[in-house]
């Protein structure tokens, strides 16, 4: 939240979520929703590619701030 992760920009990740969002909202589709199921298939496999990548950049940003990543809110330097 206070943008000290330098892997990762504050607004690279907020518009990787809205692109998913504005694509799985979207009815201009890879494959039309209009054939059940399959066309929901591109929308199901974006939204899971997104939560794939949230997940991984979480274990970094874990794995980061147990380095050393900077002092939390609160505590001497």
């Amino acid at each position: 939240m206070r943008g000290a992760y330098p892997h990762l920009p504050r607004g690279r990740a907020l518009l990787y979520v809205l692109l998913t969002a504005a694509y799985v909202a979207s009815p201009v589709d890879a494959i039309p929703d209009v054939f059940p199921v399959i066309g929901w298939t591109d929308d199901a496999g974006v939204l899971m590619w997104a939560l794939r990548g949230m997940v991984r950049e979480s274990g970094r940003f874990v794995e980061w701030e147990r380095a050393g990543g900077p002092p939390a809110v609160g505590r001497g330097r």
